[in-house]
This record gives structure tokens, sequence and C-alpha cells, in this order.
């Protein structure tokens, strides 16, 4: 990661609370170099690579974790990763996409899939839940509902120059 991107771990002091933020310039303008999408694909993948950033900053070992959005939408395949050490790459399918599309416009309905393996490739763990809500952020907030039972509210943001997000989560 260069200087203009940066991930941020916190733990509220004699408060069940920790959680993420991440901030991507260089690395964002990097992946879009070799990319032509419209708007609402960019957005999209910029949130989806942003909330892979946010969930592998969670990652006690060495490893990557994938992040995907399959769909019946004008969007059929989102799919952003994000190693250990930060190291992102993502990429869009998409068909017909207009500039006013919306998050359910562009998925339909279908599944996020969050798939994380170590880099000994001896464990991995997947999780599936259906997409939710009329973003990617309320979807992922009902996968950690679904699949970690950790409450947790996470907020995402992506233009032409930055893609931001937080992840703040309440501990058992």
């Amino acid at each position: 990661m260069s200087a203009s991107d940066r991930v941020h771990r916190f733990l509220l002091d004699e408060r069940p609370v920790r959680g993420q933020t991440a901030r991507l310039e260089s690395t964002w303008a990097a992946l879009l170099q070799h990319s032509s999408y419209p708007a609402p694909v960019k957005n999209l993948l910029g949130e989806a690579v942003v909330a892979s950033v946010l969930l592998a900053a969670t990652l006690k070992f060495e490893g990557t974790l994938t992040l995907q959005l399959q769909g019946n939408g004008q969007i059929p395949l989102l799919v952003a990763q994000c190693s250990h050490d930060f190291g992102v790459r993502g990429m869009a399918q998409f068909e017909g996409v207009t500039d006013a599309a919306e998050f359910r416009e562009l998925v339909g309905a279908g599944n996020v899939t969050v798939t994380v393996e170590a880099a000994d490739r001896v464990s991995r763990y997947q999780g599936v839940v259906p997409l939710a809500g009329q973003s990617l952020a309320e979807s992922l907030e009902e996968y950690f509902e679904r699949s970690e039972q950790i409450p947790s509210i996470v907020r995402l943001t992506a233009t032409e120059q930055v893609v931001a997000g937080a992840l703040v989560q309440r501990l058992p």
C-alpha cells in the first residue's frame, strides 16, 4: 500500500467494540488503469474492493479474502480480493448497465460469498448468504449476522478517485 492508502484497526477501551477503517486512492487508481467500467459498475466494484480490505483486516494469519457477488441483474458476477498484506484486485462482468442503475438493478437476486484461504492452503472458510437490502453494505451486515453472528455496521463509498469504508462490530 502506498502513502495515499490507509487501513486503521481500532478497539474501544472498556467497550465491546472493534473495527476497521480503510481509504484507498493510489491502489484504486491502479486497479482502474486497465479497465473501462460504466460509473455504477465502477462504484459497486470500488465498494467491494474496500469491503474486501476491511474484511481482510480481520485476518490473523497470512492468506487471502475473496468477496464475490453473483446475481441475475446487470452485473452477474463481481469479485474483489485482498491479501493479508492488502494487495487487492477486482473485476466485474456486466451487460446493459444504465447510468441510473441502483444496487438491486445491478445485482438482482443472488448471493454474496466470502471465502478466506490461509496461505498454506490448509485452512479454508466459505460463507454464502443471499444478497440483502439496497446496498452492498446492507448485504454484508446480513452476512455478519447470519454467518458470523456478530452485530456489525458497514459503511462503504466509492468515487472515481477514492474508495473508503468502515466496519464496526460488537464483540461477544
